[in-house]
């Protein structure tokens, strides 16, 4: 699917970028693809809302992986909004949302640079006096 997704947006692309792009679902350990049902269901829940509460579980697997020692991000934009992709889901009446991506860090970034402390950046307004003014 990356590769057909792929050349359906640049059918100009070189074999190498279709293999690249091919390649792209096997880079992670596990691929899922977060879907959401937008037709009516019962009990009826608004689709913005369905969609919402899709995106907002998608997002807690990604610290529920990096809490396990994995890395992880999210593929949100070519490959879910590839017609490909669209017609498959609409088979099941579904929408694509984004794919989530699980994988072995193999190597860390340096070390975190210091954060500023709170006072370098916040001030206090001071009393309010009697009249209204600081």
């Amino acid at each position: 699917m990356f590769a057909l997704a792929f050349v359906d947006r640049d059918a100009g692309g070189t074999l190498e970028q279709i293999k690249s792009a091919r390649g792209k679902a096997h880079r992670a350990l596990l691929l899922m693809v977060a879907v959401v049902c937008l037709a009516p269901r019962e009990p009826d829940i608004q689709p913005l809302k369905r969609k919402s509460s899709v995106c907002a579980a998608t997002q807690q697997v990604l610290p529920g992986a990096h809490a396990m020692g994995y890395g992880s991000g999210l593929t949100c934009r070519q490959v879910v909004a590839s017609q490909r992709v669209c017609d498959l889901c609409a088979q099941v009446r579904r929408k694509s949302v984004c794919c989530i991506n699980i994988f072995t860090v193999t190597r860390r970034k340096g070390a975190p640079r210091l954060r500023p402390l709170p006072t370098a950046f916040i001030s206090e307004l001071g009393a309010v006096s009697a009249q209204g003014s600081v």
